[in-house]
Parts: structure tokens; C-alpha cells; sequence
């Protein structure tokens, strides 16, 4: 478990609590999926509560085979990988980052 930050959590932090990598966390960026609430001078991003409660809504549509709204996308037919960290368990982690 890792204790939150009252800054939030850097991306490296939020990556090693969740078993996602830092480069799926700024693709989901990108997407505009789960945006940080903030970044710092240096160009940092620093999640919040409610950053981790959003990436817990996408892992669970995305365990669940759901599109997260997007039109054209709807349940995936085949995937080539299977990832440990999409798994409906791997969803309580996130809320054990901010919870003691």
C-alpha cells in the first residue's frame, strides 16, 4: 500500500501502486481518459483521489470488455495479451493507495 502523498502522486508512484506502466498512464493522458489534476513547473503530473478513483472506472470498463464511452468502440471480440492489472481484484489496489 502507499501512503498518499498530500501533494498527490507522481506518475512513477501511481504506475508502481497500480502495476501500470508510466507509459500507459500518459497514453490514458492523452486520451484525455485519466488526466492529472495537476502539474507541477517542472511539467510533472501529480494525481489525486479523484485522478485514482477515474483510473479505477476505466480498468474495471476495460476488465469488463466496455468501450468508456467513445463512439465506435464497444466490447472487444479478441485481445492478443492478457494484463494481470485489469483483473477486477487488481481494481481494489487503487483504493487501497488512498485508503490506510
Amino acid at each position: 500500500m502507499v501512503v498518499m502523498d498530500p501533494e498527490g502522486l507522481s506518475v512513477g508512484e501511481l504506475a508502481a501502486a497500480t502495476g501500470l506502466t508510466v507509459r500507459t498512464l500518459h497514453h490514458y493522458d492523452s486520451l484525455g481518459l485519466v488526466c492529472p489534476s495537476e502539474r507541477i513547473a517542472a511539467g510533472h503530473r501529480r494525481y489525486r483521489p479523484a485522478d485514482v478513483e477515474q483510473l479505477c472506472r476505466v480498468q474495471a470498463l476495460r476488465a469488463l470488455d466496455l468501450s468508456s464511452g467513445q463512439p465506435g468502440r464497444g466490447p472487444r471480440s479478441h485481445r492478443r495479451r492478457r494484463d494481470p492489472a485489469l483483473d477486477l481484484a487488481g481494481g481494489g489496489l487503487l483504493v487501497s493507495v488512498f485508503t490506510r
